[in-house]
């Protein structure tokens, strides 16, 4: 998995971190996918949205990715136990791709934001370029 550390915040609130990253397309697509199908894992999450406008607007999205575009960061929830974020609090720069390979991915991962733009990069995947990169949180 080609895995870009960016940038990270500490949220002293909820004792957390955001964290930027880089993935290609398809790195992202392979890695969400049992959470996507699963409507990101959120309760209440909202599936493909299938109204006339929300196709509309996803369409117009799907032509965008096909020009190249670059979409707003899609936002990922991780759920660490305290072992792993202890791990990955030591060096988050060069931990958050190993903590990504050692986490069960359909139980501790939802997409938080950004269903309707995973659900444009499925439906242009065949038309984009899908090494190029997208940006996570």
């Amino acid at each position: 998995m080609e895995l870009i550390y960016l940038d990270h915040i500490k949220d002293d609130r909820v004792n957390c971190y955001s964290v930027l990253l880089k993935i290609t397309v398809s790195d992202y697509l392979q890695f969400i996918e049992e959470v996507y199908k699963n409507k990101g894992k959120i309760e209440g999450q909202r599936s493909p949205l299938k109204t006339k406008s929300a196709q509309r607007i996803r369409k117009r999205l799907v032509d965008d990715l096909k020009k190249g575009t670059v979409i707003p960061p899609i936002v990922l929830g991780v759920r660490l136990d305290d072992a792993q974020f202890r791990e990955f609090v030591e060096s988050i720069e060069i931990n958050v791709k190993d903590i990504l390979t050692k986490i069960n991915i359909e139980e501790q991962v939802s997409i938080i934001d950004g269903m309707q733009r995973t659900t444009a990069l499925y439906e242009s995947l065949s038309d984009i370029d899908q090494g190029s990169f997208i940006r996570l949180e």
